[in-house]
């Protein structure tokens, strides 16, 4: 972060600005937001995608389903992102027939068990009683991120909800094309939006660029991310202090 804002873990005086300038939560007419580990906890569609590859396994009887989802969850602990399918077909005798293609299509299309984190549900639905546009940019590919728009029940809240795959992979943030997009549909001028990740590595130069503001949210479990794109105007450790940031400490508000 940028001198005079807070950190995760400073326990401080909650989410402050760049160079120390005051919040200006009231000043927003609309939140966009990012889907994956801040809306709710990524990790969490992982372990249900590798259960559902698992299954899939046991069915075309190469392994167990509790044995296979085991292998993968390790390799995940252990810190490996890529190949993980490959490495346990590799581990399995006569496994010939089998594909990791099919197994990442088993991955991507699977219907997730997904829970939004703790308090956000509160959040969103105290923003739309305050008269706050909400809306969605999240990257991924297509049929994963509508399983998971779908499985949260998002569209209550969120128009526009904008998944940039529909667009192609060029389309992928940082590219700006759905800040446009979303800026166009909620209305409002660049002050009065404001988008609210996690992944600096690409989550901020968009909005950066257009004059949004943006927030980092900081959540307990959220996947580590390398990198950095854009410094986030402001940075919130929890949901208690994204509140505080939109409207002010409790006894603060009106």
């Amino acid at each position: 972060m940028r001198p005079g804002q807070g950190s995760a873990g400073d326990g401080g005086g909650g989410p402050t600005g760049a160079s120390g300038r005051p919040c200006r939560g009231s000043s927003w007419k609309a939140l966009v937001f990012d889907l994956d580990d801040t809306l709710y906890p990524e990790e969490s569609y992982v372990w249900s995608g590798f259960r559902a590859v698992a299954r899939w396994l046991e069915e075309q009887g190469a392994l167990p389903e509790a044995q296979a989802f085991e292998a993968m969850e390790s390799a995940f602990r252990r810190g490996v992102r890529n190949r993980i399918f490959d490495g346990l077909l590799a581990s399995l005798p006569g496994a010939g027939a089998l594909r990791v293609d099919t197994m990442v299509q088993v991955y991507r299309t699977h219907v997730p068990e997904l829970a939004l984190f703790p308090g956000m549900a509160d959040l969103l639905q105290e923003a739309k009683a305050e008269g706050l546009g909400l809306g969605l940019i999240s990257d991924g590919w297509l049929a994963s991120q509508e399983r998971k728009v779908e499985a949260l029940g998002l569209e209550r809240w969120f128009d526009p909800i904008l998944l940039t795959d529909r667009w192609g992979r060029d389309a992928w943030k940082p590219n700006p094309l759905a800040f446009c997009r979303a800026q166009a549909a909620l209305g409002a001028g660049p002050a009065g939006l404001v988008y609210i990740g996690n992944d600096p590595a690409k989550d901020f130069q968009a909005p950066a660029a257009l004059g949004w503001d943006s927030v980092r949210l900081i959540m307990p479990g959220q996947l580590e991310r390398p990198g950095l794109g854009a410094q986030p105007t402001f940075q919130a450790a929890g949901i208690r202090e994204l509140r505080n940031l939109l409207w002010g400490p409790p006894g603060d508000r009106g």
